[in-house]
């Protein structure tokens, strides 16, 4: 009996392991995919997904706008891992994952909440600037440099503009490069750091601070964006002081002479940016 039950005991777990390593995890999750309502009418895929411990890990995570024209998708990982599954299926959502991406290291975690919301975490270390900025302007592909920060939002997925959040940026030195304004090419600017603290409540982005300072270089903004979507048509109302290095003055110096309106005493510039990101106004 004893031995029948070994027996036994041996199949299922051959069963159950064969079962772990041979379901086929991609397809299942393309078919549920494919069936969600995601936020922003996005679409996932990877190129690969199999179990890992508890969790599952796959290769090649992409998301992009949904029947959008071809170009940088919204997020891309190299490969990712996913843990709480098991607590998933049985009882609230709760998911841990970690992503090779930007060029570095992304972590996040979201819990679901009993109002059909959801509480999302996110911390980055040493990711791209070039590779942040590409899905959503093409001007500044040049810049160089890493940041740090944390990423906080509460909210529903299909209503995330009504939803509220905290962002906070801490970058390494770097520069931009490759950047033309006006037709008009602009030399390398190095900067030492990058920093930003925004926070957002019910579509209003309040922009608490966003400096840029370096070696003859400082740049600041503050105010606020009432985020529309697309994105494009943000409203502005953002306070904006700026002291540029010599060489960039002198290489936009007929646009320097019209923007002579907006010179301070100190030699920087102080305007307003009203309008969208489409068509800003300075005021």
């Amino acid at each position: 009996m004893i031995r029948i039950a070994g027996y036994v005991a041996l199949f299922v777990t051959i069963f159950l392991a064969t079962v772990y390593l041979r379901f086929p995890y991609a397809e299942v999750a393309r078919q549920q995919l494919a069936t969600m309502d995601l936020p922003a009418d996005l679409a996932i895929d990877f190129a690969s997904l199999g179990p890992s411990g508890l969790g599952i890990t796959g290769t090649g995570l992409r998301i992009d706008r949904r029947g959008g024209a071809a170009g940088e998708p919204v997020f891309v990982a190299a490969d990712f891992r996913l843990g709480g599954l098991l607590r998933s299926a049985t009882g609230p959502v709760h998911l841990a994952g970690r992503f090779r991406a930007y060029g570095g290291d992304l972590q996040a975690a979201i819990d679901a909440r009993d109002d059909g919301g959801y509480d999302v975490q996110m911390a980055g270390k040493e990711l791209g600037l070039a590779a942040l900025i590409a899905p959503f302007s093409e001007r500044f592909g040049g810049v160089r440099g890493e940041v740090g920060g944390t990423l906080a939002f509460s909210g529903e997925p299909a209503r995330w503009l009504e939803g509220n959040g905290k962002l906070e940026v801490d970058g390494s030195p770097g520069a931009i490069a490759g950047v033309t304004f006006f037709g008009q090419a602009v030399p390398d600017v190095s900067f030492d750091r990058l920093v930003a603290r925004m926070q957002m409540d019910k579509g209003v982005l309040q922009v608490e601070e966003a400096a840029l300072t370096g070696t003859d270089l400082f740049a600041t903004v503050d105010g606020r964006i009432r985020v529309r979507t697309p994105l494009a048509q943000s409203i502005l109302d953002l306070n904006c002081k700026m002291s540029l290095p010599p060489a960039v003055i002198a290489s936009l110096e007929g646009l320097v002479d019209l923007a002579s309106a907006y010179r301070q005493d100190d030699g920087s510039y102080q305007f307003q940016v009203r309008g969208t990101f489409l068509r800003p106004r300075l005021r």
